[in-house]
């Protein structure tokens, strides 16, 4: 498909995104967060949410693999929160991957 998307090497988006299957007790509605997405000569970087969020993670691809840090979820407490001393990658993963994906 020629319309699908495609992350390019480099790169820099910033929006906001609704997470539908997290309801804001305020709204009633999806919780609303903002994002960024960086990608710097292949590696990319996609943070969802803050500090002042409900969420907050990262996610991002570096040197061939995936990896994800998650600071802030609802109902999700420690062990699976920071303070964590490292972060260990998921699997192999590449832009090139994320792309194909994206094409689908």
């Amino acid at each position: 498909n020629n319309k699908s998307p495609k992350l390019p090497k480099n790169f820099s988006w910033k929006g906001r995104y609704l997470v539908p299957d997290l309801i804001d007790p305020k709204t009633g509605k999806g919780i609303d967060v903002p994002f960024t997405w960086v990608g710097n000569n292949g590696d990319v970087q996609m943070i969802a949410g803050s500090m002042k969020h409900p969420i907050y993670f990262t996610n991002f691809i570096y040197k061939d693999y995936l990896y994800t840090y998650t600071y802030k979820w609802p109902g999700l407490q420690p062990p699976f929160l920071p303070p964590l001393e490292n972060c260990d990658p998921l699997f192999p993963f590449t832009r090139k991957d994320l792309n194909k994906f994206l094409s689908t």
